[in-house]
């Protein structure tokens, strides 16, 4: 089956900022499932816009308490195949919420990297947390549980990403910044949504409250859009090699940046050839769809992603 998750529109509910702010969002869309129990990952990354066109996409500028917009394009849909033989399908949905300012984007940039890398890796620490949620069954205790680990998770996660962009701050916009002539970028806050994806074809609504009480309530609104299809195992396969080119390609222009030397070169001479490889089995993975489509009367190719 394919799940979809659609994220259609900001709502702001307060804002404190008097010219109002600049919301951009960082997505990561993320499962759990028989495979990435068994891996030493135990949780995979199978949805976020890549770098760096993921880093700062505005969604409206000036926003005040009572507007709401549309989420960017780039942001709106994530599908995600799951196999009907795993036991296990979760799905996690991962919405942090900044507000732009003057941060230098090459900082900015740094710091998405980090947050797309340190979601994948906190939400692996608690795996046992949010499974064990399933087991609470009243709805009202399972969000108080659920939002004691997401609060964890977001206090390390602002930690590592704010670390990650100072590093990148020149001197002269550090004293920008303590002079008062420039602001950093805000975390106005991050919430994280969990779908136990189920073999039935279904639309739930996706409500993410952002600051909910506070000064700067947000709240993002969607849907998760679960479907039957004979090709899902196809399309798996080809977001599977998607997904790894795009990480590749992120790491190569990481590599670009590096200071030159042996190391870097044989670096990148290796992930050219890892996404060479990638490239053909994404091929392969293509053409074995196209075929499904074809044997089961044109299933529509975007299904793919």
């Amino acid at each position: 089956m394919i799940a979809s998750v659609r994220l259609n529109r900001l709502h702001c509910n307060a804002e404190n900022a008097s010219e109002g702010a600049t919301p951009y969002a960082w997505v990561e869309i993320l499962a759990i499932n028989d495979d990435t129990l068994r891996s030493s990952a135990l949780v995979a990354g199978v949805g976020f816009v890549p770098a760096p066109l993921g880093a700062q996409l505005v969604i409206q500028n000036g926003m005040r308490a009572g507007d709401n917009a549309s989420v960017p394009e780039a942001l709106q849909r994530f599908d995600v195949g799951f196999r009907s033989d795993q036991l296990t399908r979760e799905l996690i949905v991962v919405v942090a919420l900044l507000d732009k300012h003057d941060v230098p984007g090459s900082a900015i940039l740094a710091g998405y990297i980090v947050f797309l890398s340190i979601i994948r890796e906190q939400i692996a620490a608690h795996i046992g947390d949010f499974i064990g949620l399933g087991n609470i069954p009243d709805p009202t205790d399972r969000d108080s549980a659920q939002q004691i680990i997401v609060n964890e998770i977001t206090a390390v996660v602002k930690t590592k990403v704010l670390d990650a962009i100072k590093e990148h701050l020149s001197a002269l916009d550090l004293g920008a910044i303590a002079l008062g002539l420039d602001e950093r970028d805000e975390l106005i806050g991050a919430q994280v949504a969990r779908f136990t994806v189920t073999e039935v074809a279904s639309t739930t609504p996706l409500k993410l409250a952002i600051g909910a009480g506070t000064a700067r309530d947000y709240q993002v609104d969607g849907e998760l859009v679960v479907t039957a299809n004979p090709c899902e195992d196809q399309i798996a396969r080809v977001r599977l090699f998607q997904r790894a080119i795009e990480n590749i390609q992120g790491a190569l222009r990481q590599g670009a940046s590096a200071p030159e030397g042996p190391g870097t070169e044989k670096r990148i001479e290796k992930l050219q050839k890892d996404l060479a490889a990638q490239s053909r089995l994404l091929a392969t993975a293509k053409a074995e769809l196209e075929d499904c489509r074809v044997r089961n009367g044109g299933i529509p190719a975007a299904s793919s992603g």
